[in-house]
């Protein structure tokens, strides 16, 4: 069983607002709605992390960036879905990302049995939902309730030393476009008029 995470519990500093609910002109979906829905054609079920979406997932140490969001998932998901064998994990901010994308890294992912990404980039990233997974993400955390020492090590919790931890593999993108991140309103303002262009 497949499931999909989306990644939107971060705090939009740079954007200035909640990212999730920025608008995309050419199918008037959210940021949110439109991964959910990227997701939706090879995943069942469809989480979402982060505290100030309804249903979302809370992280279990906040603000220790996308490890938080991804640990806090597959601890969901052993509780409430134990028959999910496998993961895929989108952001909510690369609206371009397609199901090629996400393609690329099931068949890879199948094949191999192990994490897989993109070369150059953290994301979409699958996970299979296996013991050495689940054995690296109990041992990655602390279990303390200090916060403030947890963001001193926040290094140590990059999805670069999370595929590497494990083996996982990259994989040569086909292009750039798709992994086009928005993170201030001048990437979002050029990425509405790239789209009208279109």
């Amino acid at each position: 069983m497949l499931a999909g995470l989306v990644l939107a519990g971060g705090q939009s500093r740079r954007m200035g607002l909640d990212k999730s609910y920025l608008r995309l002109a050419h199918n008037n979906l959210s940021l949110l709605e439109n991964s959910q829905q990227l997701l939706s054609q090879v995943c069942e079920p469809i989480l979402v992390s982060g505290s100030q979406h309804p249903q979302g997932i809370v992280d279990l140490y906040p603000k220790l960036g996308p490890m938080s969001g991804i640990h806090a998932g597959v601890q969901y998901i052993r509780l409430h879905y134990p028959n999910v064998t496998e993961l895929i994990v989108v952001p909510i901010d690369m609206p371009n990302l397609s199901l090629n994308e996400l393609n690329q890294l099931l068949v890879r992912g199948r094949e191999s049995g192990v994490l897989v990404g993109f070369d150059t980039f953290n994301f979409p990233l699958y996970i299979p939902v296996v013991k050495n997974v689940l054995d690296y993400l109990d041992g990655l955390f602390p279990h303390t309730d200090s916060t403030e020492n947890l963001q001193q090590k926040d290094k140590q919790y990059s999805i670069r030393n999370f595929i590497n931890g494990l083996n996982g593999e990259r994989l040569a993108p086909q292009a750039t476009e798709p992994f086009d991140n928005i993170n201030t309103p001048q990437q979002w303002q050029m990425h509405c008029e790239m789209k009208n262009e279109k």
